[in-house]
C-alpha cells in the first residue's frame, strides 16, 4: 500500500486526532510525506482537520471505491491480492484474463462501474458508476478439492458454490446495513421483495485434463440506487441497500465484508456444507410459496418445499410429483 493508502487507513480507523509524529513513525517516512499524501487526500475530497500540537482527524470521506478507500478496512497483507478498477468492461471478465497469467487462490477483482457486466444465461447486468458495488472473486481448488469436485456433476457443483456465495453476500450486507437479504434460489438477494444483487459463477477447465482448474465468483450488488434509476421495465422489481433499507452505506466498507465473507467461506468449503444449507434454507424466500418453474424443455407450476443436500430446488406438483431442480428460472407464483 502507498503512504497516502496507509494514511487513509491511519485516519479512518482513529478515534479522534493522530499527531503527524505519530504517524510518520509508525509509517517510516517522513514528515514532509506525510503532509504531502494528507494534502492529496483533500484533493480527493477527504475533510480532514489540522491542529498544532494534536494532528489530523478525518472529518468526512467521499463514497469512493478505490483501493486506498477499501485498504482502509482491509489488512495490507490481505490487499496485495485485491484490485479496484475505475471501469473496466465487466469484473468476472477480468479476473479470468488474471487467473490465465497466473493470479493466485483469493484475488480479488472490484470495480466502481462495467461497461459489460453479465448476469446469467448471456444476459446484461447494469453496473452505472458510482452507485453500485461489482466484485469478483478467484478460487483455486487444492488437488483435494478438485477429488470432492470430480465426485458430483459439474451443474451441482455450480448451485452449491453460487448457494454459499449467496449465503456469504447476505453475511456482508447485513453487517453493513443491519438487515439480512432474503435469497431467491439460487442466485439472487432479494429486500422487501426486490433484487438487490445477482451472481455469476463461471468454471475454466484445463484443456486437456477437463480438470476444473479455477472458479471465478462474481456479485453486483445494487447499493445507492433509488427507483428512478432503474430502467422502466425492471423499476417495479429492482431494488438498492439505499431504496429498502434507508441506510447509505459505505461502498469500501462493503466490499471489504465481501472480502472476508468469501475467504470464509472458501475456508469452509467443503466441509461446512450442511452449515451453509441450513442457513440458506433459513434465508430462502421461496420455500413454502407456489412457484413457476421454468427449466430446459418444460415449464412447472408447483410449491417450492425445500433445498436437497446438493442445494437443488425440491418442488412439489399438483399431482404430487416431486423434483429436484437443478437449473432454470424461478418466479413466485402471485
Amino acid at each position: 500500500m502507498s503512504t497516502k493508502d496507509n494514511i487513509y487507513r491511519i485516519l479512518k480507523n482513529a478515534d479522534g486526532y493522530v499527531s503527524g509524529e505519530a504517524i510518520s513513525s509508525e509509517l517510516g517516512v517522513s514528515r514532509a510525506a506525510v503532509n504531502a499524501a494528507v494534502k492529496s487526500l483533500r484533493l480527493d475530497g477527504c475533510d480532514i482537520g489540522s491542529v498544532t500540537n494534536r494532528g489530523y482527524i478525518l472529518n468526512y470521506s467521499p463514497d469512493i471505491l478505490n483501493e486506498t478507500a477499501v485498504g482502509a478496512y482491509v489488512d495490507p497483507e490481505r490487499m496485495k491480492r485485491v484490485i479496484v478498477m475505475d471501469s473496466v468492461d465487466s469484473t468476472n471478465s477480468e479476473l479470468i484474463r488474471l487467473a490465465m497469467k497466473g493470479a493466485p487462490d483469493g484475488q480479488v477483482v472490484a470495480a466502481d462501474e462495467q461497461t459489460g457486466g453479465k448476469g446469467r444465461k448471456g444476459r446484461g447486468f447494469s453496473s452505472p458508476k458510482g452507485s453500485g458495488i461489482y466484485f469478483s472473486y478467484l478460487f483455486r481448488p487444492s488437488e483435494d478439492m478438485k477429488e470432492h469436485i470430480e465426485r458430483y456433476e459439474s451443474g451441482i457443483i455450480w448451485a452449491s458454490l453460487t448457494s454459499w456465495t449467496a449465503v456469504a453476500a447476505a453475511d456482508a450486507v447485513e453487517k453493513v446495513c443491519g438487515m439480512r437479504p432474503g435469497i431467491k434460489w439460487v442466485n439472487d438477494l432479494y429486500i422487501n421483495g426486490r433484487k438487490i444483487s445477482g451472481i455469476l459463477t463461471q468454471m475454466n477447465t484445463a484443456a486437456e485434463s477437463r480438470d476444473i482448474e479455477t472458479i471465478v465468483i462474481g456479485i453486483g450488488i445494487n447499493v445507492k440506487e433509488r427507483y428512478e434509476d432503474f430502467d422502466e421495465e425492471i423499476r417495479d422489481k429492482a431494488g438498492s441497500i439505499l431504496s429498502e433499507t434507508g441506510e447509505d452505506i459505505d461502498r469500501a466498507k462493503l466490499c471489504a465484508e465481501l472480502i472476508a465473507s468469501f475467504d470464509k467461506m472458501i475456508a469452509d468449503w467443503p466441509m461446512e456444507k450442511e452449515t451453509y444449507r441450513k442457513r440458506y434454507i433459513a434465508d430462502s424466500i421461496l420455500i413454502g410459496r407456489e412457484i413457476k418453474a421454468v427449466m430446459p424443455g418444460k415449464t412447472l407450476e408447483a410449491k417450492a418445499t425445500g433445498i436437497d443436500e446438493d442445494f437443488r430446488l425440491i418442488i412439489e406438483t399438483a399431482d404430487g410429483t416431486t423434483e429436484h431442480v437443478i437449473s432454470g428460472d424461478v418466479s413466485i407464483r402471485l
